[in-house]
């Protein structure tokens, strides 16, 4: 089980989300932690970009090392691995609205001017830490079944 309060210690020390989140599922999945973030490090903000969600990146990595063990879309276990996925945008976006971090956050983390703005609003506290730590939740059901 992930331990939510020091992964949200991790993120307010300056990790970003992607590297939070697969850093600390990375044991049940697998991989060291350090290896882990490393994998997760250009994730965070949205993929630099504001697109797809850190938390999301860094938990479908996590799925992707305990379920993505096909070769092809055809095989059977790729539906299983599909599904959870599926689950994971489904639960985060009822959760959020959205899997974009620009949508969360109202503001682009990629834009400087923006990036001041999400600090000075503390929304990498409100918003950010709120999603890891439900984001871990989630993957806690998720990776047990």
């Amino acid at each position: 089980m992930a331990n939510e309060a020091q992964a949200a210690c991790e993120f307010s020390g300056g990790k970003n989300c992607s590297m939070t989140v697969f850093g600390a599922l990375a044991e049940q999945v697998g991989l060291d932690k350090d290896t882990a973030e490393r994998i997760a490090a250009g994730f965070g903000g949205g993929v630099g970009c504001g697109s797809v969600c850190g938390c999301v990146t860094g938990a479908l990595m996590a799925l992707g090392m305990k379920y993505a063990d096909f070769k092809t879309g055809d095989d059977p276990r790729a539906e299983a691995f599909y599904a959870k996925r599926e689950a994971l945008f489904s639960a985060f976006r009822a959760k959020y609205g959205t899997i974009c971090c620009e949508r969360m956050l109202g503001l682009n983390p990629s834009i400087p001017a923006h990036k001041a703005l999400i600090k000075q609003r503390g929304l990498r506290s409100s918003v950010c830490e709120k999603a890891i730590r439900d984001t871990l939740r989630l993957m806690e059901r998720l990776l047990r079944d």
